[in-house]
């Protein structure tokens, strides 16, 4: 049993470190929303505005930025068309990147809106774990959920895990705290074999079973190879390997109130995406010019709001922020050098006084999924350029090994339309628990 869903405490809400969101290509059907409503769990579907500061650091009109952002868009939606319609010719080593260049040298647009198109490119980070620039154009359809509706959870994810673990909690001895070694299983054992495959946890203790159902992230499962006995299927092996693991990290700066919304009347209605592109400007604390994205959650329900700042990073720039919490246990000091890197940033929202305590952040939490060993060291999965026969990986993952009674489930055992989601964790786990009735006659074959 394996989840990333994790909150904990912080300022005036919960924040998780896990999930925010959830993605459908099948509106109310989808699994996870279906769970969301029986739960009354509160969810916001974020508006189209943006504040967007260029590299410089000054902020593009609020219509420049919508529409540059939906041309954007409107070049990853067709990216995925064009891969599935071309995807033999393209090659393994082209990015998405230089398909999205390629498209913004086309755009009728100003060289100045030709370069907040490239800067506003790099965003497609946040979505992936990891840069553009190692997307590979050839998979991109895979990303397809990306081009679905999204709906952000504003509390967390609690309500929804307990009401999907209802039956487990009533019908299985849940072992929680448990961790699992070592996978044994016999080759080639038929149904009449029972208890086929053999669990060695950490105490030192082995349990046998006839099925095992293996949820571990992704990046688990490539560097704890040496825990299954005899060893993976070489196919198999070599699909675990050639699907990457993205980077995607979160990092909440709760103020002691919102001072950019507090005299939104007199500006208009308030921007609750925010996007720093590429800055220039912080040569000392970022000379990578990596760039941010935020989201306002103040924008929330009264019951909900709180005034805090939620920043996606990703790639290089959520390696160094990681870097920064691990190497920093200490909280005093985690919150000076996080207030060093990000105080250029925040501090060109409206109305920020430095000489105003309601401007000066009241605390920091940050994800550190990159450390921890259990989350596989990363987030969840990408295609990137090289790999080949993408679709052929995610169908052995998604077969495991029913010979010898090992099956893996999680969002990198997905259907493509759900990968890398919430959603998808939850239908990969539905279809193998549907094979496995099937292996035992109790359903017949979906």
């Amino acid at each position: 049993m394996a989840s990333k869903s994790q909150s904990l405490k912080h300022g005036i809400g919960l924040a998780a470190e896990g999930p925010n969101w959830i993605y459908t290509s099948f509106g109310e059907d989808q699994p996870i929303m279906k769970l969301a409503r029986q739960t009354n769990t509160p969810l916001h579907v974020w508006n189209d505005d943006l504040r967007l500061f260029d590299s410089d650091g000054n902020l593009v009109e609020p219509a420049k930025a919508v529409k540059l952002q939906a041309l954007m868009w409107t070049f990853f939606e067709d990216s995925f068309t064009y891969s599935a319609e071309h995807g033999s010719e393209i090659s393994t080593s082209t990015s998405l990147y230089q398909y999205v260049r390629k498209r913004i040298a086309e755009c009728d647009v100003s060289d100045d809106d030709r370069k907040l198109l490239a800067d506003l490119s790099l965003m497609w980070g946040n979505y992936t774990g990891d840069s553009i620039q190692r997307q590979s154009l050839k998979y991109s359809w895979t990303e397809i959920v990306c081009g679905g509706d999204e709906y952000f959870v504003t509390t967390d994810f609690s309500s929804i895990l307990a009401k999907a673990a209802e039956g487990l909690q009533q019908m299985a001895d849940v072992q929680l705290g448990t961790k699992v070694m070592q996978f044994r299983s016999r080759v080639g054992r038929n149904q009449e074999t029972a208890a086929g495959v053999e669990i060695g946890t950490g105490d030192g203790e082995a349990q046998r079973f006839d099925e095992v159902v293996i949820t571990c992230p992704l990046g688990w499962l490539k560097i704890n190879k040496h825990a299954f006995e005899p060893p993976l299927e070489s196919k198999l092996s070599e699909s675990i390997d050639a699907i990457s693991v993205g980077h995607l990290e979160k990092v909440y700066i709760t103020f002691p109130k919102a001072f950019w919304r507090s005299k939104v009347g007199q500006e208009g209605k308030p921007l609750d995406h925010i996007i720093w592109l590429s800055p220039k400007y912080t040569p000392d604390t970022n000379p990578f010019h990596w760039p941010l994205e935020a989201y306002d959650l103040a924008a929330f329900g009264h019951e909900q709001s709180h005034s805090t700042l939620l920043i996606y990073t990703s790639g290089d720039l959520s390696a160094h922020i990681s870097s920064i919490v691990h190497r920093h246990p200490d909280k005093a000091t985690q919150y000076a050098h996080l207030d060093q890197f990000f105080q250029p940033y925040y501090s060109r929202l409206p109305h920020y006084d430095a000489k105003d305590a309601a401007c000066r952040p009241e605390g920091y939490l940050a994800s550190t999924w990159r450390y921890d060993e259990l989350a596989g060291y990363g987030s969840y999965c990408n295609m990137q350029v090289g790999i080949d026969g993408a679709d052929d990986h995610i169908r052995r993952i998604q077969q495991g090994m029913p010979e010898r009674g090992l099956w893996l489930a999680g969002e990198h055992g997905a259907p493509i339309e759900e990968r890398g989601t919430v959603g998808g964790a939850w239908m990969s786990g539905k279809m193998t628990a549907e094979k496995i009735l099937t292996k035992y006659g109790r359903i017949q074959e979906p």
